[in-house]
């Protein structure tokens, strides 16, 4: 999984620096750098978030150089003036659910700005079941379905009925 990548256009240069979890929610951190005029407009069209099993969205919201743009879930782009070798901060907040551990793509501007496969930082690891400890001293247990397992265990299925 790669979390820092570059991609260099006639534009100038989109550098994504990672997805992570905060405020309930996965956001990705993305600069432009314009390298091939003075000063532009410049607007990030049509982002695409797709995740590991497949699924299209598009973010809920962005932040565009610090400030928070509530883009209502339109492909319209979000954007303003841009200045040569001066990077402006881009984050997008994607929608994903806050147990996303990575994202399969990003995609900005039409597709020509593509990242793929980044991990997300502090996302909350799938819980672990662990089972509850039984006193059997009170119960007579059953054992039965019992398969042998790996280092010399045993995985059966107990049966325990109160003792009289």
């Amino acid at each position: 999984m790669a979390s820092a990548q570059t991609v260099q256009t006639e534009e100038g240069q989109y550098q994504l620096f990672g997805c992570y979890v905060q405020n309930k929610q996965v956001l990705c951190d993305v600069t432009f750098t314009l390298t091939s005029a003075n000063q532009m407009e410049k607007y990030f069209n049509e982002t695409t978030v797709f995740s590991t099993s497949g699924t299209q969205t598009k973010p809920a919201d962005f932040i565009y150089a610090g400030k928070p743009i509530n883009s209502g879930n339109t492909i319209f782009g979000v954007g303003g003036n841009v200045f040569k070798s001066i990077p402006v901060k881009l984050t997008v907040v994607t929608g994903l659910p806050v147990g996303t551990s990575s994202i399969r793509a990003l995609i900005l501007d039409r597709g020509n700005v593509r990242f793929d496969n980044i991990a997300v930082r502090g996302a909350a690891p799938a819980p672990v079941v662990t089972p509850a400890p039984v006193s059997t001293s009170a119960y007579n247990a059953v054992m039965t379905n019992c398969k042998p397992g790996a280092g010399g265990t045993m995985t059966c299925t107990a049966t325990l009925t109160p003792r009289r």
